[in-house]
């Protein structure tokens, strides 16, 4: 739900794979539709300027680079240069919404065959029902921080102990294994 810290994971990810990567080998790419959350992640140099959701020519363009770049890295293996692109949505629900019609075949194509070229979606969703299960089941890393009810808790992450059911400080969640695993998502101080 709203609060929860699923913006600042997205700060923390990008933040940490561009302390691992050189700008040369990384190239993040940044869609919000919850406000200017994610703004000055823009100041990395791996980065470029945050698309807000309602920059729909924007979005078209990085939907049209992102498949061109796919095609071409699925028939070209040069075309690779083993560069890795990390593409985060903010807030999956509102994308989907806004967007269905001209992108989400192009986004399930890109989460069903992107990181074999290394192009990866990092996305954020405020319940379990907000993806389709089929989008799910491609998804291979997933945390988990506070959702609305004890049932999509127990749906996303699994049997959790009784003392840590309930309401969970901002950032805190869980990475969805047996058993899952407790986690703290750190906030990033300056950029």
């Amino acid at each position: 739900g709203p609060g929860t810290g699923k913006t600042t994971l997205l700060k923390t990810l990008a933040l940490s794979l561009a302390l691992l990567h050189a700008p040369e080998r990384l190239h993040l790419y940044f869609l919000s539709f919850t406000g200017a959350g994610l703004n000055d992640i823009s100041d990395l140099p791996h980065a470029e300027r945050v698309i807000q959701g309602t920059e729909a020519e924007r979005v078209r363009r990085l939907f049209r680079r992102l498949m061109q770049t796919l095609n071409e890295r699925q028939t070209n293996a040069e075309a690779f240069n083993g560069s890795t692109i990390v593409v985060f949505i903010d807030q999956y629900e509102q994308f989907r919404d806004a967007y269905y019609e001209q992108h989400m075949a192009d986004f399930n194509r890109l989460v069903n065959e992107g990181r074999t070229a290394g192009i990866y979606m990092v996305i954020t969703a405020s319940s379990v029902a907000a993806l389709p299960e089929r989008t799910r089941s491609l998804i291979l890393q997933r945390i988990v921080l506070q959702l609305g009810n004890a049932a999509d808790m127990s749906a996303a992450v699994g049997q959790i102990e009784r003392r840590a059911e309930g309401s969970l400080p901002r950032g805190r969640g869980y990475i969805p294994q047996a058993p899952p695993l407790l986690v703290q998502i750190a906030l990033p101080s300056t950029i």
